[in-house]
């Protein structure tokens, strides 16, 4: 597709005047989870603030923390952003396995990577931009991975100064194979590459979309950034739009970003609390009692309908049962003893990915 008429069917979907951008808490506002540290090898998972999955293959070493960091000053913040994912190293890793590839990774719906026309011959090009601030300086690779059909596409971005924040802009070109298919599922991710051993950087890489390569995914990457205990990795204001132009930010409010998130993950907790909080803003509670039954059974619908029927935890004096059958994409049944006593407990819902 010529960039006029790019353009044009850009305008004409209206994205040019607003919701533009495909990844969902792009500023880094809602971290629902809070804090983590601790994080370690076979331990991929969302930390910090939502959407962004801590990924990582092969044997790491290294043991990392990651935060919602307030900023206060630098260029990021100067450009609108208050918030920024932090990542800390607290136990080094300077001798990078082959087998290791470790990413910070964003996945997308299938209905919601629709306007990409992927897989067809109007394929659509993307922009990715994104605020950088890392202690180590060098080359990185960024990758877009297509998990229906087994695809990747690469670009690189350099950070020059250390501790500085950065803004950088990669164009992924247009793929007319491989359709992404509707639905719910898992269609793609964008995985910004931290560390990677041989395995995944001896080739050369596709700057085209191309069938997957290990080798090629992360070609290039010379950073490794868990080499010292001093290094952190910070980033914000991640946008994916169509076109081959990064447009300005596209600053969404703090509710309608929860309301994103909460399609993948939410809790009953109050917003700004997490599990092990004394605050008990949030508590499901019920009392099992009835005179003619040996059990009870309660409906919680979420306020939220997620992306599809969660993994369920809780906090607390949990109910007796609640099975996966009773499980929904709206809410969930759980079942209490009828023995008189008061059930009360927070649940932590997961529809992630």
């Amino acid at each position: 597709m010529s960039k006029a008429a790019e353009l044009a069917a850009l305008i004409g979907s209206g994205q040019a005047q607003g919701d533009r951008n495909l990844i969902i808490n792009g500023a880094m506002q809602v971290a629902q989870r809070g804090d983590s540290t601790g994080i370690s090898n076979a331990n991929s998972g969302y930390y910090g603030p939502d959407r962004y999955k801590f990924n990582e293959d092969g044997t790491m070493t290294a043991v990392v923390s990651i935060a919602q960091e307030t900023l206060t000053s630098g260029s990021a913040f100067n450009d609108g952003h208050l918030y920024a994912y932090k990542l800390s190293v607290t136990t080094a890793d300077t001798a990078v396995a082959a087998d290791i590839y470790t990413r910070i990774t964003h996945r997308f719906e299938k209905d919601n990577l629709a306007s990409l026309s992927k897989g067809s011959s109007s394929a659509r090009r993307v922009t990715l931009s994104f605020w950088v601030k890392a202690t180590v300086t060098g080359t990185n690779v960024v990758e877009f991975f297509d998990q229906v059909n087994s695809r990747q596409v690469g670009a690189t971005y350099t950070i020059s100064s250390s501790n500085t924040w950065e803004y950088k802009t990669v164009t992924f070109p247009a793929d007319t194979s491989g359709a992404l298919g509707s639905g719910n599922a898992l269609a793609a991710e964008i995985n910004f590459v931290l560390q990677a051993g041989s395995n995944y950087t001896s080739g050369t890489l596709d700057t085209s979309w191309a069938s997957e390569t290990a080798a090629n995914r992360a070609a290039g990457h010379n950073s490794n950034h868990f080499s010292s205990t001093s290094n952190t990795f910070h980033f914000t204001g991640t946008q994916l739009e169509i076109g081959d132009v990064a447009t300005a930010f596209e600053h969404r409010s703090l509710a309608e970003e929860l309301e994103r998130c909460k399609r993948y993950y939410q809790q009953s907790r109050t917003y700004g609390f997490v599990e092990g909080d004394s605050n008990r803003g949030g508590e499901v509670s019920f009392r099992g009692y009835t005179s003619d039954s040996s059990s009870m059974f309660q409906w919680y619908g979420f306020p939220v309908e997620m992306r599809a029927a969660p993994s369920i935890s809780t906090e607390g004096t949990a109910p007796n049962d609640i099975s996966s059958t009773l499980i929904g994409s709206n809410g969930f049944r759980a079942g209490y003893n009828s023995d008189n006593s008061q059930y009360a407990f927070y649940y932590y819902a997961s529809s992630e990915l």
